[in-house]
């Protein structure tokens, strides 16, 4: 899942706050 967290996080912050697990 580490190479889609860094596009999502960069791209799309919201998908990241959905997810809440990815970032943190």
């Amino acid at each position: 899942m580490s190479a889609k967290v860094e596009p999502v996080r960069g791209r799309g912050m919201d998908a990241l706050s959905n997810h809440g697990s990815l970032e943190v």
